[in-house]
């Protein structure tokens, strides 16, 4: 169950892994995403881009979608799980246990959480960011680099030590650019968690980031916004190909040749490239089911509403500050939500592209769900701790 405040942090087992010779179910090809199978034309996300029509029913052969060389690949059968849960073990807290401010943590030396937003790319999170920055004023490290606001950080150079810039419009932004693992590295070096100076940390990689709580007096407390995968799919097909990276290149063209195959798999148990099995899917689970807070697109407001509530975003005052950082005003709680619900209504970075439905059946979704078997599974699962974790946020009001 979800006991929110109790049991252990878990045990590190061994998996095992599943006889090559059962079948493993196509659940993803019996489940689809809100709207866009409802012949709406609805507004995407964050150059979240719709879909096209294949009229044509056509027969989609089981054949291997990942493009790789199937389940017996070098790269999954070394796959080590107990090293992946043993990076998380002690660098992110569960989400069942209350957050850890700094501002309540009596003793000087206890552990103290910052938040860590996971951001799955076409999925809102420019979106959260303009809402954290402009609406709850934190200070932020990390950028998607798609706003105004990211594309002015991406271009600041990177110092030896820790600076907070302050934008023209007022938002905060540390100088670390944590866009690679890399760059991770460099900022884990500048002190960036065990300073404690950054409200949030936003990143894509969520398991690189687990380094920078290493040896601190704090962890992470993992949040995100999701996005069904075979929508975000269609959209990072949009997006390229407004970008001009696929010339002609039809949807069901892209669904067999150029789509990523379950990124948020990937990403969780950084196994980037060869096939996955099962076993990858089974620790990402495990990761994401004990560490993570979820939210979704289909329920954005709600979802910041959560978050605001479990990170205490609304209810301490903040001062608002001109690009000079001098006080201007002081902002109450009810003035952060309906700054906070405009944003999530309205959206940031919102491109809007000519669509027809998709449907479930058709032989494009069909496709590009084999191709995502994996993070269907881990989003459909997400939806479920969505519901059930409204016992975290119900005691956080408290």
């Amino acid at each position: 169950g979800f006991d929110a405040g109790s049991g252990k942090e878990y045990v590190i087992e061994k998996f095992e892994e599943r006889d090559p010779a059962v079948e493993e179910p196509d659940h993803e090809l019996n489940h689809h995403s809100d709207g866009i199978l409802e012949g709406k034309t609805n507004r995407t996300i964050e150059n979240d881009n719709t879909s096209e029509t294949k009229d044509k029913e056509e027969v989609v052969e089981d054949v291997d979608f990942y493009g790789h060389h199937g389940e017996d690949d070098e790269a999954a059968s070394s796959f080590d799980a107990e090293k992946v849960l043993a990076k998380y073990k002690d660098s992110y807290w569960r989400w069942n246990h209350p957050f850890r401010h700094q501002a309540e943590v009596k003793d000087l030396f206890g552990p103290v959480d910052t938040p860590v937003f996971w951001r799955v790319p076409l999925s809102a999170a420019t979106t959260v960011e303009q809402i954290m920055t402009h609406c709850y004023k934190m200070v932020v490290a990390g950028t998607t680099g798609s706003s105004d606001d990211g594309k002015v950080v991406l271009s600041k150079n990177v110092s030896d030590h820790l600076t907070i810039y302050t934008l023209e419009n007022g938002a905060h932004y540390l100088n670390v650019d944590i866009t690679t693992p890399e760059k991770i590295e460099r900022a884990k070096d500048l002190g960036l968690a065990s300073s404690g100076v950054a409200d949030v940390i936003l990143t894509r990689y969520l398991y690189h980031a687990a380094d920078l709580f290493e040896n601190t007096a704090r962890t992470g407390r993992c949040f995100t916004v999701l996005r069904h995968p075979v929508e975000r799919a269609v959209a990072m097909f949009h997006t390229l190909r407004t970008k001009g990276k696929l010339g002609n290149m039809t949807l069901e063209e892209y669904a067999d040749s150029e789509a990523e195959d379950n990124w948020m798999t990937r990403m969780i148990t950084n196994q980037m490239e060869g096939a996955l099995t099962h076993k990858h899917f089974d620790v990402a689970r495990e990761v994401f089911g004990r560490k993570c807070l979820v939210g979704l697109t289909s329920k954005m407001d709600e979802s910041i509403h959560r978050f605001a509530r479990f990170f205490k975003w609304d209810i301490d005052e903040s001062i608002r500050s001109d690009g000079g950082g001098r006080p201007k005003a002081t902002q109450k709680p009810e003035e952060k939500h309906s700054c906070s619900k405009k944003l999530a209504e309205d959206g940031v970075n919102v491109h809007n592209y000519p669509q027809k439905a998709l449907s479930k059946d058709s032989t494009v979704w069909k496709k590009l769900a084999r191709r995502n078997k994996y993070d269907i599974e881990l989003y459909e699962y997400a939806e479920a701790m969505y519901y059930q974790q409204h016992v975290v946020y119900e005691q956080a009001g408290r």
